[in-house]
């Protein structure tokens, strides 16, 4: 975005954060400076005219990925997703002219919010204390498999469809695939590394899901990552076990052929709004194609003093990676 109108249309857009936050969060926070909206994300002059005008046809769909991003970056903006919300576009002028904007307005209370706060603060706080031990001095995919297998212990998939937040996850042990995949990013996010939200309407002919591109600078390459689809319950004698699929671990979206559940060719991400390199996901070959299906059921993954990471396979059997 050319600098004469960043300053006006950040101003705009901060007021949207402090309003679908309630006010009771800093959204300047997220202006980390004059040159960016969010810290690490340069729009491109494209993305920020449409964010600007609501009748283009594009404006719902960014304003969409933008926002889900925002709530799904940081573990106490759950109050945009925990419960029913509604979803409202604006419209003001500057000196650039008129400028539109979407808003998300969220059905907590700021009493009820600092209520769940209190309670969910302590939690998390714990669970990122104990994950950054256990990553500690381990390479960026040592790091995202311990943190998946982390998040696989506290909570299960939300077969109600009603939990969709990272304090769902902590606090009832159930969430969706938003609440899953904004878990993993934000504990990524806080343990220094960068993860993106990717969505798609239309996952294995139909289904809509949300999953993890994280990007590997040992490799030089982003990833995809599903912690959603990683984290399974499988009967096994008549008794049911949690595992972990490793075939969602580093794998393809794009492979129709080996894929074919998780296949789609379309999906919406925040790499459609900057003007960073889009990201090489689609390349076959990643960690997940070497555990194909249920011979990759893994039911520990267990850090190895000195790098590395056992799998404790389904079938009794333990295989050591470096990653």
């Amino acid at each position: 975005m050319t600098a004469p109108h960043l300053p006006s249309y950040a101003a705009y857009f901060s007021y949207n954060l402090r309003n679908y936050l309630g006010d009771w969060s800093r959204a300047q926070l997220y202006l980390r400076s004059g040159d960016t909206v969010i810290g690490g994300l340069h729009f491109t002059d494209q993305a920020m005219a449409v964010l600007r005008d609501r009748d283009h046809p594009d404006f719902r769909k960014y304003w969409t990925i933008l926002l889900f991003r925002i709530m799904h970056h940081h573990p106490y903006l759950f109050h945009a997703t925990d419960g029913a919300q509604s979803w409202t576009t604006r419209t003001v002028r500057d000196r650039g002219g008129q400028v539109s904007f979407m808003t998300v307005v969220p059905k907590l209370s700021q009493y009820e919010y600092e209520l769940k706060v209190r309670a969910f603060k302590p939690r998390f706080d714990a669970f990122m204390q104990r994950l950054r031990k256990l990553t500690a001095g381990r390479s960026t995919m040592e790091t995202a498999l311990i943190t998946v297998r982390e998040i696989a212990a506290v909570s299960d998939f939300d077969y109600t469809y009603q939990n969709n937040s990272i304090r769902h996850a902590l606090m009832e042990g159930t969430t969706m695939c938003w609440g899953t995949t904004g878990f993993f990013n934000t504990a990524m996010h806080l343990l220094g590394y960068r993860a993106e939200p990717l969505f798609s309407w239309h996952v294995g002919g139909g289904r809509e899901h949300a999953w993890s591109a994280l990007y590997v600078p040992e490799r030089g390459r982003w990833v995809e990552i599903d912690a959603t689809w990683m984290n399974q319950r499988v009967k096994v004698g008549g008794q049911e076990r949690k595992v972990l699929a490793m075939q969602y671990f580093d794998f393809s979206s794009k492979d129709s052929e080996t894929y074919a559940q998780h296949h789609c060719t379309e999906m919406e991400t925040v790499f459609e709004l900057t003007d960073l390199p889009r990201p090489g996901l689609y390349g076959r070959g990643g960690i997940g194609y070497q555990f194909p299906g249920q011979t990759g059921y893994v039911t520990d993954a267990v850090p190895v003093p000195g790098g590395g990471i056992e799998l404790r396979l389904l079938n009794g059997s333990s295989r050591r990676i470096r990653l």
